[in-house]
């Protein structure tokens, strides 16, 4: 349903390409969740926003296609894209509350978006706003149709967030982050939220930080670093035998209740600033595996199975799990 093959976005200055996220692939079946984890700064939310070019100027896509069942939307003017956005994709960001206008309700947001997408008249569309709002979980929805943003708790705000996701029935739904700053019990709600986004037959590219809740909610994983995607394959082959190094650091540093003598884990060092400078792997400068090659090449795709290919000179031995 969506394909991105060799996307790269950044900065074109004096015919000079300065590249952030650099040659990625991705896929997403029709109702396929994916997960894209990895440090703040290793491209995950850019790679999102370069499906619908959602990103500001002067970034740009400097290469490779975006297909969504088969149309390129790099090759669509913005008048088009503008036609898509909360139709065919929509998103839902990490912060609610600076997402939703602090001047208009609920109610009004919502509205906005059907109007622009459907030509319902003006009772239908409210019943559609107080439908959705309903299926996402939100109680007494004619009521909170009326309400502020900052008069509803921060679950609530992401719920509205994801029902005017929802409102226009998407092909795609990204999610940038949605359980950041929300309480365990809340994301848990979020969470069988998405789940049935999914039985709806809707796909999902969801971002996090969170590993262990992409690896039990998602059904593949894409683990991005310096700008590129540096292992990927389905949820079970990277929680049961991640091969890049960077991949098992992340889990090595997910907390566990078991472990109450050990110190927890973290990953030395910081991620690279200034990716269109590094020659070899990004990785290099904080891998325990790190080899000569490592800092002067950077290593291709390797597949190792259908759905599981990674890119490292030096990955862990496979049989070793996790």
């Amino acid at each position: 349903m969506l394909k991105i093959e060799n996307i790269s976005v950044g900065i074109l200055s004096d015919g000079t390409a300065m590249p952030i996220v650099r040659d990625v692939s991705l896929s997403i079946a029709q109702g396929e969740a994916l997960g894209v984890v990895g440090e703040s700064g290793s491209g995950k939310s850019l790679t999102a926003q370069s499906v619908a070019r959602m990103y500001q100027s002067p970034l740009t896509i400097l290469g490779g296609r975006v297909e969504l069942d088969g149309i390129d939307l790099t090759k669509l003017s913005e008048r088009e894209l503008h036609a898509l956005r909360g139709k065919a994709v929509s998103y839902v960001f990490q912060d609610p509350l600076n997402a939703l206008n602090p001047t208009r309700t609920i109610g009004q947001h919502l509205l906005d978006v059907i109007r622009r997408h459907t030509p319902e008249g003006p009772r239908e569309a409210r019943s559609r706003a107080v439908e959705v709002l309903r299926s996402v979980g939100i109680t007494q929805p004619e009521e909170r149709m009326r309400a502020y943003p900052h008069q509803l708790s921060g679950g609530m705000r992401q719920r509205v967030l994801i029902a005017m996701g929802l409102v226009c029935v998407p092909k795609l739904l990204i999610a940038d982050e949605p359980t950041t700053a929300l309480d365990v019990t809340v994301q848990a709600r979020i969470i069988d939220l998405f789940r049935d986004i999914q039985r709806r037959g809707i796909s999902l590219l969801f971002i996090s930080h969170n590993l262990d809740l992409v690896l039990e909610f998602c059904d593949s994983v894409a683990v991005m670093y310096g700008g590129r995607v540096v292992e990927r394959g389905t949820a079970e082959e990277i929680g049961r035998e991640a091969r890049h190094p960077y991949t098992a650091a992340l889990m090595s540093c997910i907390p566990r209740i078991e472990n109450k003598t050990e110190t927890l884990k973290v990953i030395p060092g910081s991620p690279p600033v200034g990716i269109d400078k590094v020659q070899g792997c990004p990785f290099a400068a904080r891998c325990e595996r790190v080899q000569d090659q490592c800092w002067q090449e950077m290593p291709p795709i390797e597949r190792l199975s259908e759905t599981h290919e990674l890119s490292c000179w030096n990955p862990i031995p496979g049989g070793r799990a996790n």
